[in-house]
């Protein structure tokens, strides 16, 4: 997920965020993670902020080839 820089303070992101949170809720069963980079912090305090915390990746192959942080869905689905 990414928004173009001259957008990003919007909350367009976030809104992004919440509608794939409620998306995989009605649609979706088992765990919602995500994968990011440690340099991303803005992104990770989002993450952070809507309900994801921070955990062990699992083994195996990455999604994102430059992942450091694995994060896993902890908050509430509102369908």
């Amino acid at each position: 997920m990414a928004v173009t820089e001259s957008y990003q303070g919007l909350g367009i992101g976030r809104r992004l965020l919440e509608s794939a949170i409620k998306t995989f809720a009605v649609t979706a069963n088992g765990e919602l993670f995500l994968e990011t980079n440690s340099a991303l912090s803005p992104a990770i305090r989002l993450y952070e902020s809507v309900g994801f915390v921070h955990t062990k990746r699992p083994t195996g192959p990455s999604h994102y080839e430059r992942a450091d942080v694995y994060m896993v869905y902890q908050g509430a689905f509102h369908k």
